[in-house]
């Protein structure tokens, strides 16, 4: 505020003081001379204007030792002073070359009793920038010596501007010295140009007001001087200085200007060449000679270009030839000429190592390259030399032809592994078989004794055979093999044998170690032959050769027997076994022919014999089982509850058949205590009874009675079991989710709305369960919501009126209570009016209900205030008639008399009055002295906090003073 006043301030034609104490700005009052001095030159012309301000460096007066009679101490004090009769409303500029300055202010007018003002300020806006800093004495309280004036925050090269001005447009001498930060501007023309070699640049210096110094250089005419010659000697930058000392005491200066000359050829003459020739596959550097300021352009071979002066690692065709790049140089004040260089590609030699080896693991190699001049092997191979590898490998030759010019190859030698041929695993033969040898890991194969690879031959005795190898490297190698020739075993079939028929024989060889009959015989284990037969015995022995003999066998018809077919019963049942075909039967186990008998369980086998007139005797066998009867067994007794299904599972048989039509295994219904007979059969017939007596208990028949069937959430009711047996226990299910146990009485409670079934399970102590359901049995309604917004919620004691918007929802009536003591509302929507007498918080009660009779209650504060009531005057007329003395602000009501603050500033931004009393108003004067200020508009800021918040209101305004 207070920048935005001084600003306006500054813009008048004739500016007035308004009244205040002191002086602004910084620094204070140093002691001057005993007298003024005499009027000063250069003085400021009287009403100037910022565009017309006179620069500080051109005034001039009383300045150092000039000054010396009017008080040498304080003028010493100084770097430079300026001086003049500056009249009212005058501007001085300066150019700042610091970020501070500060000047001694010394008035020098007799008319001390004056008041004046001198301010400096930037020269934005056309001098409307912000005013850094400024001195103000009122009439009467002119320092007679120097005060300091500081001015911060500025920007080094800047313009700024200092204003003296004369109160009533009086007439006042000043004398202004600045300590340090101004310097004056130099300049030269041109700071830079272009030229060609052999032209001259005319180079002139401005500015400082002084005398100017060249940097001495052979390429100018003279090295002082305002303008000077330079002659620069060729192409190049150059760069030249000037420094200049101000003729002007008052603002001396040691400024420093450049100016830079660029010097071009313009001419042109370039020359290219390049680091060729080279092999194909290489890379070549390319160059041109230097001039400065010039640009290049390159073109080439396979659409190659580039702007550096010098490219390097360039790739030219790899074909063998000649091929040529052109450089063109152009560039300001240069005329463009070009220049070739041609780069030679050699072709690379045809160097061959020969072809790949394939040698014998331990044999030499010799390699030898060709289609070059010289050679390089790697793994330290001579050329053309013999050597023996190592192991398979790859080897490399280099050659290089008379160019210089290097290709490779490559030959690998493979050491053939030597594979030792095979003669096969040694063989053993019988007399008389022939045999096939066979070599393997080999191509070719040579054997002794006239035998042929793979061909069968019968060896005459035992002999070693020899067979050479060859691979397909030529390498040989030799294995043997021993073949064994056994002699044929002596085999004895045994002597010839008579037998009756049916009679078992034993036929067993000798003379080797195993032995193969015909006709399917075993050797050395019985067998009846049929009719007579000579068998054929096959024996080998320990070396696997065989030889055969044999036998013959004589069969005697025999009579047949017939002892029955088996026989099979149940226990405790009579046998009777009866033989046939025989004339004399003789049976075993005390068995009489014809005769019953009765057997123990199990099987036996019964034989019985006919004894023949030639002695060949035959007998047949009768087997006769006898199974056991089941032992059925029904299962224990047991009890089960009425209606349920029961299985019957009877064991010991395989089929079974029960009593009153049950099936085993299969589940049915029973209602009464019944006794259940099973007959079980096994799988032969024999059958076994077993009963079982199952015992029938009744269904338990729960019920209950809800305390009442609906209610509002959370509805909660209770249970009775109204069951016969109590003593069963019971199991309680809501609908909810809920299951409680119990005999009851059962207290539950709904949480949500809507019908629920609720089911009550009676178990009996052997587990019998009987269950009842009652559908939708308890009702339970939701609550309404109750909601409501007072509009307003505060109000004033005024207009302590306030509307209840209603939100609510679910319900159909409604009771308001309103916390004034006044009456209910059973409005839906009531407008209430709050007592209007004191200020206070109501709390209103709404109770929403619902067309089931639930309810829901909500809550909220209306605020009855006190009304701000205030009024601030915009003139007042303190000139002691008793009427409109003060300037006070007028508070009817609604503010806090203990939290106030009110201060009235001047156009400056100076507080003239402070009060914290609304019943202590301004008068109109300023200071402890109470001085009065002048008439004008003054701005007031009153602060305070309402009396029913702690909110703080701030008010500001203007008010004008009339006396």
């Amino acid at each position: 505020m207070k920048s935005v006043l001084l600003l306006g301030f500054l813009l008048l034609t004739s500016l007035s003081l308004l009244a205040g104490g002191g002086g602004g700005g910084s620094g204070g009052s140093t002691p001057g001379p005993s007298g003024p001095p005499p009027p000063c030159a250069g003085n400021a012309p009287a009403g100037n204007t910022c565009a017309q301000a006179v620069p500080i460096c051109d005034l001039n007066g009383y300045c150092g030792s000039t000054a010396s009679s009017y008080g040498a101490n304080y003028w010493s004090q100084l770097n430079s002073e300026f001086c003049g009769s500056i009249e009212n409303n005058s501007f001085i500029s300066f150019t700042a070359s610091a970020t501070s300055i500060s000047f001694n202010v010394w008035v020098t007018s007799s008319q001390y009793g004056d008041g004046i003002q001198i301010m400096v300020f930037s020269a934005a806006g056309n001098c409307s920038g912000a005013v850094t800093s400024y001195l103000c004495w009122n009439p009467g309280n002119v320092p007679s010596g120097s005060t300091t004036l500081t001015a911060n925050g500025l920007t080094p090269g800047n313009q700024y501007y200092i204003m003296i001005d004369g109160q009533a447009g009086d007439v006042a001498n000043y004398v202004i010295g600045a300590n340090s930060g101004i310097s004056l501007p130099l300049d030269v023309t041109p700071q830079t140009s272009t030229i060609c070699a052999g032209e001259t640049v005319a180079l002139t210096a401005s500015g400082a007001n002084g005398s100017y110094s060249w940097n001495a250089s052979p390429d100018l005419n003279t090295t002082s001087g305002a303008t000077v010659i330079a002659s620069p000697p060729g192409p190049g930058t150059y760069t030249y200085t000037v420094n200049s000392t101000s003729g002007n005491v008052n603002c001396p200066s040691s400024a420093t200007q450049t100016a830079t000359i660029t010097v071009n050829p313009c001419g042109c003459s370039v020359t290219a060449a390049n680091s060729g020739p080279i092999c194909a596959g290489g890379t070549i550097n390319l160059t041109a000679s230097n001039y400065p300021g010039g640009t290049y352009a390159w073109t080439g071979p396979n659409g190659f270009t580039s702007n550096i002066q010098n490219p390097t690692g360039i790739s030219p065709p790899t074909a063998p030839g000649t091929y040529v790049y052109e450089v063109t140089l152009s560039g300001p004040s240069i005329q463009p000429c070009t220049s070739t260089t041609t780069v030679t590609v050699n072709a690379l030699p045809p160097v061959s190592a020969g072809p790949d080896l394939v040698i014998c693991n331990g044999g030499n190699a010799t390699l030898s390259g060709s289609g070059a001049t010289s050679y390089v092997w790697t793994n330290g191979v001579q050329n053309g030399i013999a050597f023996t590898p190592a192991a398979n490998g790859t080897y490399t030759v280099t050659g290089t032809d008379a160019n210089g010019c290097i290709a490779t190859d490559d030959v690998l030698i493979t050491l053939a592994t030597t594979v030792n041929v095979e003669a096969g695993l040694p063989q053993t033969i019988c007399t008389g078989q022939s045999i096939i040898l066979t070599g393997t890991n080999a191509n070719t194969y040579v054997w002794d004794n006239g035998v042929s690879n793979g061909v069968a031959f019968v060896p005459a005795a035992t002999t070693t055979y020899t067979v050479t190898g060859t691979d397909a490297t030529g390498c040989i190698t030799t294995d043997q093999v021993l073949v064994t020739v056994n002699p044929l075993p002596v085999i004895d079939a045994g002597l010839d044998q008579t037998v009756c028929s049916s009679t078992p024989v034993t036929l067993s060889g000798s003379g080797g170690v195993s032995y193969t009959w015909n006709n399917g015989v075993v050797n050395g284990t019985p067998f009846t032959p049929l009719a007579t037969t000579t068998y054929t015995v096959t024996g080998t022995d320990a070396n696997g050769c065989q030889n055969t003999d044999n036998v013959l066998v004589t069969v005697n018809p025999v009579p047949g027997i017939f002892a029955g077919y088996d026989v099979t019963v149940c226990e405790g049942t009579p046998v009777t076994l009866t033989a046939s075909g025989g004339t004399t039967y003789n049976w075993d186990n005390g068995v009489i022919q014809g005769n019953p008998f009765i057997q123990p369980v199990g099987t036996v086998v019964y034989t019985a014999t006919n004894v023949d007139p030639n002695g060949c005797n035959t007998i047949d066998q009768v087997s006769v089982t006898v199974n056991p009867n089941p032992i059925v067994n029904a299962g224990a007794d047991f009890t089960v509850c009425q209606n349920t299904a029961i299985t019957l599972s009877a064991t010991g048989a395989n089929t079974y058949v029960w009593s009153t039509g049950a099936s085993n295994g299969i589940p049915f219904p029973i209602q009464t205590t019944t006794n259940f007979t099973v007959t079980g059969t096994t799988a032969f017939g024999c059958v076994g009874t077993d009963d079982i007596l199952v015992t029938v208990t009744p269904t338990p028949i729960p019920s209950l009675v809800p305390s009442q069937t609906s209610g509002c959430i959370p509805a909660e009711i209770t249970f009775v079991n109204s069951s016969a047996d109590l003593g069963n226990t019971f199991s309680w299910n809501f609908g909810t989710g809920t299951t409680v146990t119990g005999a009851g009485p059962i207290t539950h409670t709904f949480f949500n709305s809507g019908c629920y079934d609720v089911t009550l399970v009676s178990t009996t102590p052997n587990g019998c369960v009987g269950t009842v359901t009652y559908p939708s049995l308890i009702c339970v309604f939701a609550n309404p919501v109750a909601s409501f917004t007072p509009i307003p919620s505060t109000v004033n004691i005024i207009d302590p009126v306030s509307m209840m918007d209603n939100n609510s929802t679910g319900a159909t009536n409604y009771i308001w209570s309103f916390g004034d003591s006044t009456g209910n509302s059973t409005e839906f929507q009531p407008t209430h009016v709050f007592p209007g007498e004191t200020a206070g918080n109501y709390q209103i009660m709404l109770i929403a209900i619902s067309s089931e009779g639930c309810r829901d209650t909500a809550y909220s504060v209306v605020t009855v205030q006190d009304e701000l009531i205030f009024y601030v005057p915009n003139s007042f007329t303190p000139d002691g008639d008793q009427f409109n003395q003060e300037f006070t602000p007028v508070f009817t009501s609604g503010f806090d008399p203990y939290d106030y603050n009110m201060k009235i500033f001047n156009r400056w931004g100076e507080i003239v009055f402070e009060s914290n009393d609304a019943l202590f108003g301004w008068p109109g004067t300023f200071g402890v002295d109470g001085k009065l200020v002048p008439d004008g508009t003054y701005v007031w800021k009153i602060e305070f906090k309402t009396n029913y918040s702690d909110a703080r209101k701030m008010f500001t305004g203007h008010i004008t003073l009339i006396r």
